[in-house]
């Protein structure tokens, strides 16, 4: 119960932003190219996951990451 009561905050808290960016966005016709509303962000990845195109490109993209620490991290050394 505890632990329910330390998470509601942040979901409120992302709920009204998400809800805010949204009105925002469609009440200035904001086009999309500049800021999508947060509805066609979830919408995007949720075809993602879906279609599995970010699990395919995971491990890449994990390896990518680590290798580009561990260089910055021996020239940093080396400076």
């Amino acid at each position: 119960m505890h632990k329910r009561r330390s998470i509601a905050p942040a979901v409120i808290l992302f709920c009204a932003t998400a809800l805010t960016g949204e009105l925002i966005v469609r009440a200035f016709k904001v086009p999309t190219y500049i800021f999508p509303p947060p509805s066609q962000v979830a919408i995007a990845l949720w075809r993602g996951f879906a279609s599995g195109v970010y699990q395919k490109n995971l491990l890449h993209t994990l390896l990518e990451t680590l290798l580009g620490f561990l260089f910055g991290s021996a020239l940093g050394f080396l400076r």
